[in-house]
């Protein structure tokens, strides 16, 4: 399986809590779920704003994708997060969240 980009609203929502909810069906069928989340501090309203941007059955696969999308300088440390970086709305970061392992 690929990443699915799941930048649409309802996508996301639906595949995500499908994901969290079912958490046991999904490692009973012997798959792994990850979600790639970007993070980023909003100057305006000073918090910090996560968005699930993609979701595979691998972490290869959302690295790959990561890199696909924002560039292959993107690295991802031993905790899944990958360093600081300066955007136009504030720092932001991404990171890998295990939902299901096997």
């Amino acid at each position: 399986m690929m990443a699915v980009n799941c930048s649409f609203e309802r996508h996301r929502k639906a595949m995500i809590r499908a994901g969290r909810d079912k958490k046991h069906v999904v490692e009973q069928a012997g798959k792994s779920l990850f979600i790639l989340e970007r993070t980023h501090n909003d100057n305006m309203i000073n918090r910090w704003i996560s968005t699930p941007i993609a979701v595979s059955e691998s972490k290869d696969e959302l690295i790959a994708f990561c890199h696909k999308l924002y560039g292959a300088g993107v690295e991802f440390d031993e905790k899944d997060r990958s360093k600081s970086f300066e955007t136009d709305m504030g720092e932001a970061y991404f990171r890998i969240e295990i939902i299901a392992l096997v």
